[in-house]
C-alpha cells in the first residue's frame, strides 16, 4: 500500500510514528552515503601515499590508484545489481575496500618499478614473471576465506565475506589485465642522459665510476692507463709424440727434425 493512501486511515499517533520512522531511515542513508564516500577518499589517499612511497614514481602511483579506484567501482556496481541498499554492514565493508583492494596492485607495480629491463614490455614481462604466480596463489586462498565467511548465518558475517570475495576477484582481475598492460604501454623506462642536441646517448664508461672507466681502458689500448700491462700468462706448452730426455730436453725425431726443448729453444740432431 502507498504511503498517501495509507496515512488518511492511520490515527495521529500512527502518522507521526510513520514519519519519524522514515525521517530516521532518510537521515541514516545520508549518514551512511557520506561515510562510505569518506572512507573510500581516506582510503585512496593513504593508498596513493603508499604506492608512492614503495615505486617512488609518480606515473606508477597515479595509474596504480587509477586501477584501485576502477576495482571499488565495479565492486560497488555489482553489490547493486545484485539488489543490495545501502546500510551499516555495506557502509563498513566500503570504507575497508580499498585495504583489500591495493594489495595486488602493490606488490605488481613494485616488481615492474624493480625490473633491470629497459623497454617497457619487457619490464612487464619480469614483474609478472617474478610475482604473478605468488598473486594468483595469494588471491586463490583469499577468494577460498572470503567464500567460506560468505556461507555464515550471521548477515553481517555473508555480507563482509561477500565484499571480500568480490572485492579479491575484481582487484586481481584489474590489476592483472589492466594495470599491466597499462605499464606496458605508458610505463616509466629508464632513463638515459641526453647530450647537447637534446637526444639520448649510450652512458660512457666514465660516467659509471672509475672502476668501469679503467676496465674500459684496459680493454681497448691493452693497459690500465698508467702505462703499465696487466700481467700476461702464455699458453702452456704441449708436446705431443716426443718422449722427454733425462736433462728435460725433447729427443729429436727420427727423420732429422727438430723438437723444442725446456728453454723453448731449438733441439735437434746436432745439438745431441
Amino acid at each position: 500500500m502507498e504511503l498517501q493512501t495509507l496515512i488518511p486511515t492511520l490515527t495521529l499517533s500512527q502518522t507521526l510514528t510513520l514519519t519519524l520512522t522514515r525521517w530516521v531511515f532518510m537521515e541514516l542513508q545520508t549518514l551512511y552515503q557520506r561515510l562510505a564516500i569518506t572512507g573510500m577518499s581516506l582510503g585512496l589517499t593513504v593508498a596513493f601515499v603508499v604506492l608512492l612511497l614503495a615505486t617512488r614514481n609518480l606515473i606508477v602511483a597515479a595509474l596504480a590508484t587509477l586501477t584501485i579506484t576502477m576495482c571499488i567501482m565495479t565492486v560497488l556496481g555489482t553489490i547493486q545489481m545484485m539488489g543490495w541498499k545501502l546500510g551499516f554492514s555495506e557502509c563498513l565493508s566500503i570504507m575497508i575496500l580499498c585495504g583489500f583492494a591495493v594489495d595486488y596492485v602493490v606488490h605488481l607495480a613494485h616488481a615492474y618499478m624493480t625490473s633491470t629491463a629497459k623497454p617497457r614490455l619487457e619490464r612487464t614481462h619480469d614483474a609478472l614473471k617474478t610475482l604473478g604466480v605468488s598473486v594468483f596463489w595469494g588471491m586463490l586462498t583469499s577468494a577460498v576465506s572470503g567464500a567460506v565467511l560468505a556461507s555464515c548465518t550471521l548477515q553481517f558475517l555473508a555480507k563482509f565475506g561477500t565484499f571480500f570475495l568480490l572485492t579479491i576477484l575484481w582487484a586481481y582481475l584489474w590489476a592483472v589485465l589492466f594495470l599491466m598492460p597499462l605499464l606496458a604501454t605508458i610505463g616509466p623506462e629508464p632513463l638515459m642522459p641526453a647530450n647537447r642536441d637534446g637526444q639520448s646517448r649510450q652512458v660512457e664508461p666514465s660516467e659509471r665510476g672509475p672502476d668501469a672507466a679503467e676496465q674500459q681502458d684496459i680493454e681497448m689500448t691493452g693497459t690500465d692507463g698508467q702505462g703499465t700491462m696487466p700481467p700476461q700468462y702464455p699458453d702452456p706448452l704441449v708436446v705431443t709424440g716426443a718422449p722427454l730426455a733425462k736433462n728435460g730436453s725433447v729427443v729429436p725425431a727420427t727423420d732429422g727434425s727438430s723438437e723444442l726443448a725446456k728453454d723453448g729453444s731449438d733441439a735437434g740432431v746436432g745439438a745431441l
